[in-house]
């Protein structure tokens, strides 16, 4: 019998256990891809969020603002509410009060409280100022701890009253 000269043979593909095992490499990077990006998009909501409630805040501090000191705790028990749209634009009236619309998505609570005399006196200047809370929550939602934004800055009366 005549026996074939030995040619080195050439692999013209891959071997299933080659296949198998990049399948394996390309779906564990793909998976742990999609782990991170729903990470970053939690966080991107969470951002977002927090620079909503800042900005519902800061409306809130500028409408008690344009309201006399000694007016502020009349004006609170009547609008200790105000309610923003999606977009964060403080809803008011044409008297401009507080008003909760359909469009309202948020809803911001005001508390007003004396801030006590660190000293334990009654130093004359401390009734001219007051720690304001607000608490900004969903609208129309039950309330969940993680929707809960609480800011809180001191008011003082300026006015010389």
């Amino acid at each position: 019998m005549k026996r074939l000269p030995n040619i080195p043979s050439r692999r013209k593909g891959f071997s299933l256990l080659e296949v198998a095992i990049a399948m394996a490499i390309f779906v564990f990077v793909l998976t742990s891809l999609l782990g991170m990006l729903s990470v970053g998009v939690g966080a991107c909501r969470e951002s977002i969020d927090i620079g909503a409630g800042t900005q519902m805040a800061n409306a809130v501090i500028n409408e008690i603002n344009e309201r006399p000191f000694l007016t502020l705790e009349d004006f609170l028990k009547n609008n200790s509410r105000f309610y923003f749209d999606d977009q964060g634009a403080m809803l008011l009236d044409s008297q401009r009060r507080p008003i909760q619309t359909p469009e309202a998505v948020y809803r911001a609570e005001v508390r007003l409280t004396d801030v006590p005399d660190p000293r334990g006196s009654a130093h004359p200047q401390l009734h001219s100022l007051k720690q304001m809370t607000i608490i900004i929550t969903p609208a129309n939602a039950a309330i969940n701890t993680a929707d809960v934004r609480i800011y809180s800055t001191l008011i003082f009366n300026n006015e010389g009253n």
